[in-house]
């Protein structure tokens, strides 16, 4: 099935769509997964937004959760 584009007020100018910024908000696995694949597309001004002094969302080096334990 092939997407459907919606031109609204906005992209009605025209012009390069993918040289338009791109904000992804979230550096966990789906934010990152979705920049990269942006990225792959043709993206050329994509940016990842968070909160986090690293990427990783849920699962960055620096998060712990103190009743959590996992295999080593």
């Amino acid at each position: 099935m092939k997407p459907t584009v919606i031109q609204d007020d906005v992209n009605a100018g025209g012009g390069d769509e993918l040289a338009r910024p791109i904000c992804v908000v979230g550096a966990g696995a789906a934010g990152l997964i979705t920049a990269h694949t942006l990225v792959q597309d043709g993206f050329a001004r994509v940016e990842v937004l968070t909160r986090d002094r690293s990427v990783g969302g849920t699962w960055a080096r620096g998060r712990t959760y103190p009743s959590l334990a996992i295999n080593k």
